[in-house]
């Protein structure tokens, strides 16, 4: 059973992967904690983010298009939100600001992280419905989650 993630117990992790294809300095993380190539990872997202789940003991985001989350019990969810226009510097760092947040109120850690990956993509989605052909920087989807968590 997850634990609550008001515990400070290091038994339930939480682990970001970057993966983009817009953003290659990204592209080594999953594949260092796996000791594989970066293409192996892309050629296997699914399998790969499991295994760093198993491995490391603990709940995992795999970003990049259809961004996936696997559940401290193992279960994989795909993302559908979200789109090539999310692509910037500190996107990672605005995900990991919101998981933080909602963990800090309280919700399980795989609760929070299943919010804040659909949040972050339908940020960047909102955005891109009202501003066409621009790419949403890290503070604007700052500023754009911001408005839908208020609608």
């Amino acid at each position: 059973m997850p634990m609550r993630s008001t515990s400070y117990s290091t038994a339930q992790t939480y682990v970001t992967c970057c993966l983009s294809e817009r953003q290659s300095t990204y592209l080594p993380r999953a594949a260092r904690l796996l000791n594989i190539t970066t293409k192996e990872v892309q050629d296997a997202r699914i399998i790969s983010v499991q295994e760093i789940a198993k491995r490391y003991h603990g709940s995992v985001v795999l970003k990049g298009a259809n961004s996936l989350v696997v559940t401290y019990k193992g279960k994989v969810w795909q993302n559908k939100t979200g789109n090539h226009g999310m692509s910037s510097a500190g996107m990672g760092d605005v995900l990991s600001g919101i998981i933080a947040a909602f963990i800090a109120q309280g919700m399980t850690v795989d609760n929070a992280l299943l919010l804040a990956v659909h949040l972050h993509g339908a940020t960047g989605d909102a955005f891109s419905e009202e501003i066409v052909g621009i790419h949403i920087t890290a503070t604007e989807n700052i500023e754009w989650t911001r408005r839908l968590l208020k609608q």
